[in-house]
Parts: structure tokens; sequence; C-alpha cells
């Protein structure tokens, strides 16, 4: 059974996402090395259905635009507008929920969030590639690389703060809850108290499980206060073509995550943190996904200090 889904149309997500020039530079030239003409090419998360009309231009012959929200009705007249009806076929539902009975030459997608893979993208890649893709078919992208880094973030720290008390009502549950939850924010790189370090490596042709679990392991190099974990992606489209979300690169629209702790702990230099992460597809929220993590802080180089 298939049921529309209420998402509508939203000008400020679409208007973030579409000016971002670094990002579309990219697709369209990993779209325009990868396509070849006659294929037939899946846009897989279709949105406005940018990505498919790339591939049109590019030679494909047929295109497959999957999208789950009302954002396939502009989809559809844009491509109207320009000219390639005849060479798309719509489908408003979930890629799980649907059966295309030709194989494709390629699927393209951007379904990437702040911290790269939090939009569930792995489950619906990892689908689409099996059901979908002839053997020795290409992926858009192709692989990505998350990193995590502590950091003295105190102002993104202090947005948490809002929750404990609202109007003289005392909201301290809700500041508990937030506390523990991904935030979308700019990282100044001067705020790094350890060098990042990659929390996962996904190539999307080998991917098998949509859930990540890793530790990392974050020696302290600087005095300062934790307040949380930045985490950023360097997503490869196709090989050479990269876009790479870091603090230190050209700003795109999906900033960076910001992963905030519940209480700040001080560090100084030669103190380590080690932070468990899992990353994976929330049950029932196809374009949902949890984060959970835990850290803890091993201050030796403090205790030592002390002793003496």
């Amino acid at each position: 059974m298939h049921t529309k889904s209420n998402q509508l149309i939203k000008f400020d997500d679409f208007y973030e996402m579409l000016s971002d020039d670094i990002r579309l530079d990219a697709y369209q030239k990993a779209i325009e090395k990868t396509v070849k003409q006659g294929d037939v090419v899946i846009d897989l998360g279709a949105g406005t259905g940018i990505l498919g009309i790339m591939a049109l231009k590019a030679g494909a012959s047929k295109v497959y635009m999957i999208e789950n929200s009302d954002a396939i009705d502009l989809a559809k007249a844009v491509v109207a507008h320009n000219g390639f009806s005849d060479q798309v076929i719509f489908m408003n539902q979930s890629s799980l929920d649907a059966n295309i009975e030709e194989k494709a030459d390629v699927i393209v997608s951007e379904t990437l969030g702040n911290f790269g893979i939090d939009e569930n993208t792995l489950t619906f890649s990892i689908d689409a590639r099996n059901r979908f893709l002839k053997a020795g078919g290409r992926m858009i992208p192709e692989r990505i690389d998350m990193m995590l880094t502590p950091v003295e973030s105190k102002a993104n720290f202090e947005k948490l703060a809002f929750w404990k008390n609202i109007h003289g009502i005392d909201f301290t549950p809700a500041y508990h809850i937030f506390s523990g939850k991904m935030m979308v924010a700019l990282i100044n790189p001067e705020e790094y108290l350890a060098k990042p370090i990659p929390f996962a490596h996904i190539d999307f042709y080998t991917i098998s499980q949509p859930t990540i679990f890793n530790k990392t392991y974050h020696a302290i190099n600087k005095a300062g206060t934790i307040y949380g974990f930045a985490g950023w992606f360097e997503v490869t489209l196709i090989d050479g073509v990269t876009i790479s979300t870091s603090p230190l690169a050209p700003a795109t629209h999906w900033k960076q995550a910001f992963f905030p702790i519940n209480e700040a702990i001080k560090v100084i230099e030669k103190d380590l943190l080690e932070i468990s992460m899992m990353v994976g597809a929330s049950e029932g929220e196809l374009d949902s996904t949890f984060i959970k993590y835990e850290y803890r802080c091993t201050q030796r180089t403090r205790v030592a200090d002390i002793q003496k």
C-alpha cells in the first residue's frame, strides 16, 4: 500500500541547497563524467529533479525520479518546462517500496545530512544498489569519510541553556534530551582541542549494513574546555570530484554537525577523550537517523600533577 507523504515544499530548504554552488558544481562535474549516451539513470531522492535533469543533459535516455515528498510536483513542472517529460518516469514513493523492471546504469543521489549519512542515506543507497543497479553500474556518490574532534565551542553549547528555563518554567528535562542530540552549527577551527580523526569510511559499492558504530580516541593537544564534538564529512562523488564540509573548507549549506555534551569538561594537553558513537536508521521514519553517543575523558596528566 502506498501512502503519499505529507511533506510540503519549503522555500528556505530548497533555496539553501540549490544556491550551494559548491554542491551543484561538483555533482554536475561528476554526472557529466559518469553518465554515457543512452544510460538509464535513477535519481534517488530526486527533490526538485535538478540532478536528474543534469543526467539527461549528459546523455541519459531515461531517468527514474524517485521522491517521497510533494517536491515531486515541482520536479514534474521543471522537467516539462525543460522539454524532458517523455524521458522521465516519476515515482512519488519511498524507494524502499519502488519496483523498477529494468536495471540502471547509474544511480545518483544527494541524501546527505550535516554529518553525512544522517538522513538514512545508507538504508536507501544499499537497497537501491542491490535491487536497481546493473552489474558494473556506477554510483554517485561513491565514498564518504566522516570526521570527529572535540571542540571548545561555547557559543553552540550555550544554546542549550535556553532549555533550562523558558518564561519562568523549568524545562530541565528538555535540556537533558537536547544535550544528547546533534545540532547544525558553524565550527571555528580555532576551537579544535585535538587533531580531527576519521569516525567512519564508507564505500557505497560495498557497504552492507545501514548502522555504523565506532570508538574514536582523541589526544587533547591544548588546554581548554570540551563543550561537545564537531563532525563533518568529505564525500567522493567520483574519483577526483569531492565535496568537503570541513570547517577549513569553503562553506556549504551543510555547515557542520555539533554534538553537545551534558556537562562541560576542562582538559589539558595529553588528556585522552574516548567517543563511542552509533549512527543508524530510525524505525518508522524513512528519512530519519538516530545518533547515539557516549564519552569519557581520561585526565591522566592532571592526576599525576595532583599526586606531585
